[in-house]
């Protein structure tokens, strides 16, 4: 089974890092991603995803400020089992780099405790 796949692109990252003009236009932008992610949960037929998403806005004081929002769709009762599955990888592959950065400076790799 595939696990993660992390698209690393600072590039595209850049570009869509520029903030929304308003609190709605990203609650646009958002619902708008849902429905598409809910199309493609039927056409692909998978039955639980879970979402977060993170991104720029500019508030009513003209402050730039960073948004949050989160989607399940599915069983309900999956919730906290598929957010914890993709945490449990985040924080692997995080600690994968840091021995890798570690190995490639001490010449060692830390040993697991």
């Amino acid at each position: 089974m595939s696990d993660r796949k992390v698209v690393n692109d600072p590039v595209l990252f850049r570009k869509l890092d520029n903030p929304f003009d308003s609190e709605e236009s990203a609650n646009r932008a958002i619902e708008s991603f849902y429905e598409g992610v809910r199309e493609l949960r039927q056409k692909f037929k998978l039955p639980n995803v879970a979402i977060v998403i993170e991104c720029g806005v500019m508030r009513e004081s003209m402050r730039e400020g960073r948004a949050f929002s989160w989607a399940q769709m599915g069983d309900t009762q999956k919730s906290e089992d598929l957010l914890a599955y993709g945490f449990g990888q985040a924080v692997a592959e995080r600690k994968e780099m840091v021995a890798k950065l570690l190995a490639g400076i001490t010449g060692e790799v830390p040993r697991e405790q």
